[in-house]
This record gives structure tokens, sequence and C-alpha cells, in this order.
């Protein structure tokens, strides 16, 4: 798509290629590179169910300090515990999970 979009270009080569994004989505990644499964993206409900004993037996004090967030589903951490419990062939083949800004750099 790169390439695409600067082949009729005339001017000098690109020499770099930012990237930023927002949001706490991610994709699991596998030891050969490949896609494990669809992203979990900022607002999956999926999570919802999680925050509220999760956060009750961490203590939402500790989870603060610790991370910088509250106990909201939108967080990674949450997709990451909804992932071990609930498809943990997935959580237990992945060797990385990449945010969107990553995931591109992954893909180039």
């Amino acid at each position: 798509m790169i390439k695409e979009a600067v082949k009729g270009s005339t001017g000098d080569p690109v020499k770099g290629l930012g990237i930023s994004s927002m949001g706490e989505a991610f994709t699991p990644i596998g030891p050969g590179n490949e896609y494990l499964a669809n992203a979990m993206i900022t607002f999956d409900t999926r999570t919802t169910s999680l925050t509220g004993p999760w956060s009750r037996d961490f203590g939402l004090e500790k989870l603060y300090k610790a991370t910088g967030h509250t106990a909201h589903p939108m967080f990674s951490i949450f997709k990451l515990l909804w992932l071990k419990e609930n498809r943990k062939d997935v959580f237990k083949k992945a060797v990385k999970f990449l945010c969107f800004e990553d995931l591109i750099q992954h893909a180039l």
C-alpha cells in the first residue's frame, strides 16, 4: 500500500514513516509472526465482567499505582485476562501482543 501511494511520486524517496494510534486494541502474534486471532479493539465489551471481581480482588488503589489506569474494560490488561480465560489456545501460543501502531510496523 505504501509503495502504491508513492509510485507516482517524482520527489525524493521515502526516508521515514511515522506511525501513531490511540487506543487499547491489540492483536496476538504467534511464534512464526502469524496473526493468531482478530484484534481486540478498544471498546470490546467481552471484558466487562472481569473488571469488578478482578479490581475487588487485586484492589483499585493497587491497580492505579501499578498501571496508572482505573478498572475500565477498555484497558489491555482486561483483554489479556479475557484471552487467558476464554481463548487459552491463543494466549498460550502468543509470543507478543501488538497494538495497532506496532502491528503496522510489524507488517512492514
